[in-house]
């Protein structure tokens, strides 16, 4: 048994609220892993666990979206 690498991830958002024909309405940029770093999410291993392969997490990821609340 072993423990999982160090875990390192820096997200960052950025949102703006404002009003659209007299409702709520908010827009955002988000950036997840600005670090980049390459997290472990998990292992997949042989049949007789001889070996392992490591699945990572998202890289870098840039995300924009925008709601309204009716």
């Amino acid at each position: 048994s072993a423990r999982f690498p160090y875990y390192s991830r820096l997200d960052i958002r950025a949102e703006r609220q404002f009003r659209v024909f007299g409702r709520p309405f908010h827009i955002w940029v988000e950036i997840i892993n600005v670090l980049n770093h390459k997290n472990v999410f998990d292992y997949n291993y042989n049949s007789d666990y001889s070996s392992r392969e490591a699945v990572l997490q998202l890289p870098i990821l840039p995300v924009l979206g925008a709601g309204m609340t009716l």
